[in-house]
Order: structure tokens, then C-alpha cells, then sequence
């Protein structure tokens, strides 16, 4: 497992996706904790957390220009404990849970 430190923030693949938005790749890197997300300065209209070891949505930063989290096969049984206040731009969720799905469209 690795944690999601402000280094591997700065080495992530950072790109323009399809729709335009820029987007940080934090894929498949078996992060188990959503921390230390100020050190994206809220630079990333996405963030791709897909196929990581993440258990709970929790513990986000104010990131006033975040609109789409992807969480797709993580481990995930709790969300929104803390932070989700903090996500005001959010439009769109997508990922799983571990006895269902967890999606939010705006």
C-alpha cells in the first residue's frame, strides 16, 4: 500500500481528459486513505481514484473546483463521514460499494 503523499501528487500523471477537464491519475497505487489532498492547490477539475485500497469517502480538503471523483474498485463501506461539505463543485461520483454502488449525478 502506498500513501497518498504530496510527492506522489507532484510524480501522478496529470492530463486534459475528453471532456476537457484536467484530471489527476491517481489509479490502481493501493492508497488506503484519502488524505494530504491540499497539495493539489485545487488545480484538478478530477481526480481518478479508481483501483486503489481506499475504505471510506472521507477526509477531503476544500476543493472548490473538483466536479468528478471516480472510485471504482476500491474497497468502500463508508461515505461522506467528514468532508463532503467540502466538495461544493461536485457533479459527479462514480465508483462502488462494497454491497452496491455509490453514484451521485447533479
Amino acid at each position: 500500500m502506498v500513501k497518498l503523499t504530496a510527492e506522489l501528487i507532484e510524480q501522478a500523471a496529470q492530463y486534459t481528459n475528453a471532456v476537457g477537464d484536467l484530471e489527476l491519475d491517481l489509479r490502481g497505487y493501493k492508497i488506503p486513505v484519502i488524505e494530504n489532498l491540499g497539495a493539489t492547490l485545487d488545480r484538478f477539475d478530477s481526480i481518478d481514484f479508481s483501483a486503489n485500497e481506499t475504505r471510506k469517502l472521507d477526509g477531503f480538503p476544500l476543493l472548490r473546483r473538483l466536479k468528478t471523483l471516480l472510485v471504482n474498485n476500491n474497497r468502500i463501506w463508508a461515505t461522506w463521514t467528514r468532508g463532503r461539505a467540502s466538495l461544493k463543485s461536485l457533479t459527479y461520483l462514480r465508483g462502488d460499494l462494497r454491497d452496491g454502488e455509490v453514484q451521485l449525478a447533479v
